[in-house]
């Protein structure tokens, strides 16, 4: 993407380190990060015996992988396995984190307040061509991508799942929900669940 992004910055690297390599492909990943930052990895819940899960590797998929493989593998065989309790999905017992929980999503509300409540500095007309972000239009906030042509698509940058205020994607040119991964195009198509429906388009 000539308009900036982490591509660019991974190309310029890739230069840096290696003058003559050539890019032959590139792509994203979005990836789910639990309340303490260690995976689950186990029985799903304690109703569904027979219904495993492996998710919240933080980046670290390659050698999650292998521990989720034989954490598993030994669940159903019946086998004690010595990492069990530090991967269960089921180790937040209501009353044992609840304090803990309470103070995370504090912390993460408050977080996305601030954004929330943020002016935005940039203006309709400073949005450069090929780039989106969010803009004050007319005294509101308001989602905008500017294509090459100068058409300007504007959503309200609102996520449809539970309202958490979306961010600008340059690399992919989506709107991307920071709170569960809800990904949209500029448009406000849906891409990516947990959200089922697509955002609310704005004419400006």
């Amino acid at each position: 993407n000539k308009y900036g992004g982490y591509y660019d910055k991974l190309k310029s690297a890739a230069a840096d380190f290696f003058p003559n390599s050539k890019e032959l492909c590139r792509w994203s990943a979005q990836d789910c990060v639990t309340v303490d930052n260690v995976p689950y990895i186990g029985r799903y819940s304690s109703s569904t015996p027979n219904i495993y899960v492996a998710t919240g590797f933080k980046k670290w998929g390659m050698t999650s992988s292998m521990v989720s493989a034989r954490l598993i593998r030994d669940l159903i065989l019946g086998r004690k396995n010595p990492y069990e309790e530090v991967f269960t999905p089921q180790r937040f017992k209501i009353s044992a984190s609840m304090k803990t929980f309470n103070e995370e999503v504090k912390e993460a509300t408050k977080g996305l307040l601030v954004e929330k409540l943020k002016i935005p500095k940039k203006t309709l007309e400073d949005l450069k061509v090929g780039c989106g972000e969010i803009v004050e239009y007319e005294g509101r906030k308001y989602g905008v991508y500017k294509d090459n042509d100068g058409k300007v698509y504007g959503i309200i940058p609102k996520c449809s799942h539970l309202g958490c205020e979306l961010t600008w994607n340059q690399d992919e040119l989506s709107w991307d929900c920071p709170c569960h991964g809800s990904r949209f195009d500029y448009k406000g198509n849906l891409l990516n669940n947990p959200a089922l429906e697509g955002l609310q388009a704005s004419d400006l």
